[in-house]
């Protein structure tokens, strides 16, 4: 693990470097950057993980459905943040391969899939964004996480009540965004009462 850390550390480095040489950033920002960048790269490594999954599990098209809908959501809606980087890979890599062995092997009915649907647009409405220790918000950019987790939300929603074969994918990455986002919530709970 701490080789795969300082492995990261040195392309963040290398790569902020490179920012700050060819752009108009200045030195000043190169902590900003640099947190950028690595988490970048750390969300660069899942998805590529991702991929290589659905590829091993002949779901291409499926995962990538998944992917793209959950990244969407997710990027706004907020949720669970794991400690450190190796929890997070792992956890994001467990789940997403939970995910794609339920598409294949279970055929949810359309009223689970619209009552998990409906229950997801109620949590993104509610607790949206789910903030943690990494992110915190202005009021403002509250209302715009939540608009924009609204939108995007509401687009998966019409797609999958449009294109059936669609609903049946778009349900596992509804499942996936309500576990992270289910996550996120008990966390932020559990600190708000353990500082109390």
């Amino acid at each position: 693990m701490k080789r795969t850390t300082k492995e990261i550390d040195k392309m963040t480095n290398m790569l902020t470097n490179f920012i700050i040489q060819h752009s108009d950033a200045k030195r000043e920002d190169a902590d900003i950057i640099a947190f950028g960048v690595k988490y970048g790269l750390i969300t660069l490594a899942e998805i590529l993980g991702m991929v290589v999954i659905s590829f091993l599990m002949r779901e291409f098209i499926p995962g990538a459905v998944i992917l793209i809908a959950f990244i969407s959501i997710r990027v706004y809606a907020g949720g669970y943040h794991a400690k450190t980087l190796l929890r997070c890979v792992v956890m994001s890599t467990i789940l997403f391969t939970l995910i794609i062995l339920g598409y294949k092997m279970l055929y949810l009915p359309i009223i689970v899939k619209g009552l998990i649907a409906l229950f997801l647009g109620v949590l993104i409405l509610i607790f949206s964004p789910v903030e943690n220790d990494n992110r915190r918000l202005s009021k403002n950019e509250k209302k715009v996480f939540k608009n924009r987790a609204l939108l995007f939300y509401s687009i998966s929603l019409i797609i999958f009540m449009l294109i059936k074969k669609l609903s049946n994918i778009l349900v596992w990455a509804y499942l996936m965004i309500l576990v992270v986002l289910i996550g996120g919530i008990v966390k932020e709970r559990m600190k708000m009462t353990s500082e109390r």
